[in-house]
């Protein structure tokens, strides 16, 4: 559910512009390990996606994995987070709307999606 609400709340972020040329800092060493170490049971959990689900294009499916999708996810949230604690507001703010339309939201929905058939799989229900 946190998935669905980070996600949600992203796509409600306002629109600001940002003059930063620094990029995202970087992430400490321990807190990115941890984050790695309590993901690690999702690694190895594939499923097929489309990168562009357009209709018109004639792209092979690709492989994502849950546990790079939630990995990805965390780390450009917590890449925001630290310009938020260095008082960066605005750019947190466009950094966090800016990487969720070009990375970690296509990670967010499709680690989503995986989880979701999953846990209906899980059941015995297959759609």
């Amino acid at each position: 559910m946190w998935l669905s609400q980070l996600n949600a709340s992203a796509i409600g972020l306002p629109e600001v512009e940002s003059d930063n040329e620094d990029g995202l800092p970087d992430l400490p060493d321990e807190p990115f390990a941890k984050a790695r170490s309590n993901l690690a049971c999702f690694n190895g959990w594939h499923y097929r996606e489309f990168f562009d689900p357009d209709p018109t294009l004639e792209d092979p499916p690709c492989m994502g994995d849950v546990g790079d999708d939630l990995l990805d996810t965390y780390k450009d949230i917590k890449s925001g987070l630290l310009l938020f604690e260095r008082g960066a507001v605005t750019e947190a703010l466009w950094h966090w709307s800016f990487l969720h339309r070009v990375h970690w939201g296509r990670h967010a929905v499709g680690a989503m999606l995986a989880l979701h058939c999953l846990c209906i799989s899980r059941r015995g229900v297959n759609p």
